[in-house]
Formats: structure tokens, sequence, C-alpha cells
């Protein structure tokens, strides 16, 4: 290993940097010291290193973080988790899990940041190492652990790819998706918006993929990319493989490996179809709240914004531009009031709009919005009680949705103490008139009409039906008028758990939906007027082999809820032992080979809030496959 030495004097110290190792000297007080070392330096460009730092006991450090912008695959801020391993007397020791070295990473000499964090200081202090060419032995410009990574070439056979292959048909070649850091194989693209871990509440994010097969029994296996973006061009990347019917979470943080710095967004891009939720979770209270995939789009509506109630309500705006992007928001709730409209130019990155706490005139009423933009952007909704509180983010962030003609709910507690809401939104010129129908398990539908004036919400509680069950809702315009509907839920467990939730519904069925991420009940509703028979199919990462399937018979206009496993079974449920981490829902074919009836599937999750264990139960859509 060659070592590279400089002096550097600053603030009366003076510091020897070497590749292994690094010793700070304070002048005039006991000598103090603090080692870097760097576990795999000099290294090259594709290849990885580790820190490990030792630290004085009496320094108190909380926490040490290092910056690996400049030269890691991935550039967030990186917090190091405590060494286990042999630590001298008298110190404490911390390391970071290996760094990736990015291909296009300059070649020579690379300085690390590091700061350590404790007994109200704070103390930077520095490393260094080299950096060589990445290996190229087949000479065609792109480094031979991209090619492996990205899945353009197995590992250890050469030459078959092609600088200006373009295997997912973007127009981009090979050669350019390097040098732009983007996938080559990603025919097939995802994103979400909001993410950053909250440190302060313990809340972190984990994606879970599913690669279901076209055909149940047939192997399939696809290159996954997944890029966290964060502020000012830091990011975070991630690449492996779906294999088969592979299930299980594909992108995960934990306290101690959370970037400390915020995500903004995350994209997912595969050679294959795919399906992936973002699950947020808290090391107190468990799962917390899931989210679907959005694709960027110039156009969001919102049934609800600003509410009645002490919460603090906010947009968070993604610009994945380079230039910044000029937005309309219009806030709307009735027709005897005029729109409120506010335009606004929204920067590259984030741009967070305080809704009731910003806006004059929004306060203490509930509207709906739509926002219209220049250019795509994501654009997600949150809710936080008690504001302001803008120090940490609420569990409860949804994306927006566009307008449609019909909206479909699985999963909705229509009995009769239920205090959860249907929002209707029409921000258009026409009054826009819906059929609402509740669905059961037992008994046909209940149907009701009603409008929605221009520029208004209209608020519907499936318990004025008088059911007293679990139930599906389905609303459709019935003069072409087309709208938005929101499920929205709140509570008030004690003034620690009190939260709000709503979320957009699917505006079309399927004969085919997935879940990443099998948990709780299966709703599965059968609006058609015929019958269908639907194959639950539920995976285990990793083992192809492991599928287990059942199969139900649902009734036309009726919906089912399965639990999973062999957990008690409540009132109208049914109980199967089947298990998996992942799963499909499909409705076969008729005996005649045609296709079934459509049919739409969420699943129902205890989730907690605010600290509150299981305080509430989420109801999630599932992904439409086809």
């Amino acid at each position: 290993m060659s070592l590279y030495r400089r002096g550097i004097s600053t603030r009366g110290r003076v510091c020897t940097v070497s590749t292994g190792l690094l010793m700070v000297t304070t002048l005039a007080v006991p000598a103090v010291a603090q080692t870097v070392r760097v576990e795999g330096a000099p290294v090259r460009a594709g290849g990885a290193v580790q820190f490990v730092v030792e630290v004085p006991a009496d320094w108190q450090v909380d926490s040490i973080t290092v910056d690996p912008l400049g030269f890691g695959l991935s550039t967030f801020v990186r917090r190091l988790a405590p060494w286990y391993g042999s630590c001298p007397a008298g110190s404490r020791c911390f390391s970071d899990p290996f760094n990736t070295i990015d291909e296009r990473t300059r070649v020579g000499e690379h300085t690390v940041t590091f700061t350590a964090t404790g007994a109200g200081r704070t103390r930077t202090f520095f490393a260094s190492f080299r950096v060589d060419p990445p290996a190229d032995d087949d000479r065609d410009g792109m480094p031979d652990t991209w090619e492996w990574r990205e899945g353009l070439e197995p590992n250890g056979r050469l030459a078959t790819s092609a600088p200006g292959d373009d295997p997912d048909g973007d127009g981009i070649g090979n050669i350019d998706e390097f040098r732009a850091g983007s996938s080559p194989m990603g025919r097939y693209r995802q994103y979400f918006g909001d993410a950053s871990p909250g440190d302060r509440q313990q809340m972190y994010a984990r994606l879970f993929g599913l690669t279901p097969a076209r055909d149940p029994g047939v192997w399939t296996s696809g290159q996954v990319h997944i890029q966290a973006i964060g502020d000012d061009g830091r990011r975070s990347v991630r690449v492996g493989r779906l294999d088969g019917d592979y299930s299980g979470t594909i992108f995960n943080w934990t306290p101690d490996s959370a970037p400390a710095a915020r995500i903004l967004a995350i994209v997912v891009e595969s050679e294959l179809p795919f399906v992936v939720e973002r699950s947020l979770y808290s090391s107190a209270t468990g799962f917390l709240a899931t989210s679907r995939s959005v694709t960027p789009s110039s156009d969001w509506e919102f049934a609800t914004g600003p509410t009645s109630e002490p919460v603090d309500s906010f947009l968070l705006a993604y610009n994945p531009a380079a230039t910044p992007v000029r937005a309309t928001f219009t806030y709307y709730r009735s027709a005897d009031e005029a729109p409120i409209a506010t335009e606004r130019v929204l920067q590259p990155g984030r741009t967070t709009v305080w809704l009731n706490a910003d806006e004059s005139g929004l306060a203490g009423r509930d509207f709906a919005v739509t926002v219209r933009a220049d250019a795509p952007i994501l654009l997600d909704r949150g809710f936080r009680w008690q504001p302001p509180g803008r120090t940490a983010p609420q569990e409860q962030v949804t994306p927006g949705a566009p307008l449609a003609s019909q909206w479909y709910f699985p999963y909705v507690d229509a009995s009769g103490q239920s205090d959860e809401r249907l929002v209707l939104a029409n921000p258009g010129e026409r009054e826009s008139g819906v059929e609402i129908a509740v669905f059961r398990r037992e008994g046909e539908p209940r149907v009701r009409y009603a409008a929605i004036a221009p520029h208004s919400r209209l608020v519907i509680r499936p318990s004025d039906f008088d059911l007293d069950t679990l139930a599906a809702v389905r609303v459709v315009t019935t003069n072409g008028v087309a709208f938005v509907a929101e499920h929205a839920q709140r509570g008030s467990v004690s003034p620690q758990g009190r939260w709000a939730a709503s979320t957009p519904g699917v505006s079309q069925t399927g004969s085919r939906w997935g879940l990443a991420r099998l948990d709780g009940v299966v709703a599965i509703w059968n609006p058609s007027d015929t019958d269908a028979v639907v194959e639950l199919t539920s995976f285990y990462p990793g083992h192809y082999l492991n599928i287990y399937t059942d199969t139900f018979k649902i009734p036309a206009r009726r919906m089912h809820r399965i639990r999973l496993g062999r957990s008690s079974t409540a009132p109208g449920e049914i109980s199967v032992d089947i298990y998996g981490f992942s799963g499909t829902v499909r409705s076969l074919p008729r005996a005649d080979g045609t296709p079934g009836p459509q049919i739409v599937v969420g699943r129902a999750s205890a989730a907690g809030a605010l600290g509150t264990p299981n305080v509430r139960i989420e109801p999630f859509i599932a992904t439409r496959i086809d």
C-alpha cells in the first residue's frame, strides 16, 4: 500500500494523514488522538473501501458521519455504526459498511470528511486514500464492474454488450447510460416521492418488490436498479436481481443504515414488469403506512388539503428537472366560494408548501387542491397533528391522483361506529352526478345518488348506508364529468395518538393484482354481474418452489376478506393456511376459456400512529398488473 503524508495546520493543531492512519495532536493540552483505518485502499474505481474510526472515550461521541461525495456510488452522508471488533482501551470504535467507489470517480487521491458529535461538541477530521482507474478488460469504455452490476454482462464473460446497445429501448446507448449514472436495463420505471427517514420518531422507509411471472410456474429473472435522490445531487444506488416470483425487501433503511440527509424521491427501474410498495416503519411501533408508486405528471388532484381539524397539512413537490417549473395551486371547497389560486416557482429538488400555515385564507377549513405544472413533477400530500410541528415527518404521506370517471375502494369500514369518509371533489365547471354503491359479503349492494357542484367537495359516510359491516365502495359519474375521490380516516385515541390519513382510490378494475407485502387481511371484491373464481398465490423470497395457492369463489357483486395464516377470524372473514412475503390475486378464466370478471384487490394491516401501536387499520389498494 502506498502512503501519502501531509501536514495541515489549523487553529493550533497539527494533523498527520495517511491512507491507513490519521493522527490528530492538540498543542498545549494533553495529547488526544483518533485513528481512521481505510480498509482496502488503494482501490480501483468500482471496488470498495471501509472506514474504521477510533475516538477517545472521553469525547462522549454519540454519532460519527462520513461524507462520500466525490467518490462514492452512494453519496448521501452516512452514519457509522458501533464497531464490535477489537477496540483499544479508552477508545470507542465505529465502522462504516463498505463504500462502493463510483466507476466515474476521478483517478487520484481523495480526502474523506468525518464529523463526530457528542457532549455538545462537533469535531471534524479527515482521511485520504487513492483511487485507481477501473478495470475495463474488453476495452469498450464501460468498466467491467459497471457492466456486471447493471446486468449487461454475466460476471466473467466479457464483450457480450457494446457501447451503442440499447437494451431498455429508451433511445440512450449503454455508454451514455454509464456516463449519466442511469440504468441501461430500466425498461419499466416507477417513482416514489417523499421517503425521508424521521430520526426523531425513528421512522424509516422500506421498499418491497415483486416480479410476477406472466404465467404461474414460468421462471422469470430480471435486473432491478434503485436510486434514492437527495439534495444537491446526492444519490444512493443499489442494483440487484428479482429472480422468479421473487418477493421481499429490496431497499431498506434502519436506524444504523439510514442516510444522515433527507431523501426527496426514489426511482425504481427493472427490465421486467414489477410491483413495488414503499412502507414506513417505526422502531417503536412497527408498521406505520404504505404508499403506491406514481409517475411524474403535470396534473395532480387532492380531494382534501387544509382541514378543519387542528392538523398541519402540506404538499411536498419534487421537481426532477435541472430548471425551475412554474405551477398553479388552486384551492376550492364549495360553489358558494370562489377558488383561491396561487402561482409558485418550483426550483429543482424539493419545495414544501405548508397549506393551512402559509396560504392565507385556508387555515381551519376543508379544501380540495388542484395543481397544474408546466412540466412533470412528483407531488405528495401529508398531514401532521398539532401545527406547526415542522421539525419531523408525519407518517401519512400520500401522492395525488388524476381525475377519473369512476373510483374503487375495496376495504372501507361502514360499521355504525365508524367515522371513515369518502371525500369527492370536482374542480370542473359542470356539476358531476355520481352513483355510490356499497358492496358487502352478504346481500346486494346499497345504491344512492348525489351531485358534486362545480368547484366543490362532497363528503360521504359509508356508515350512513345502514349496513354495519366492512364493505367495498364504487363511485361512478352518471353524466360523464370526472372527479377525484379519497378514503379519509382520522382518530384520537390519546393526546399522543391522534392522526389523520387520506388516500385516493383506484380508477380501474383488473384481472390480476400484485401485493409486494402480504400481511393481515386481503380484500377481494367482485363488482361485476357474474361470479368470479380467484386464485391467491403467495411467494417466499429466493425460493421459487415455495409457492402457495388457494382458490375462492367470489359471487357477483360481493366482497370477501381473506385472513392469512392460522390467525383467528372476525365475522365475515375466511381464514386460510397460506404464508408468504408477497403475492398475486387473479381472476381465473371461465370454463369456456374466456377471461373471468374484473376484480379489485386490497389489503388491511394494523398500523401505528404517532407512537401508539395498532391504533388503526390501514386499507391499502394493491397494484393492478393487468
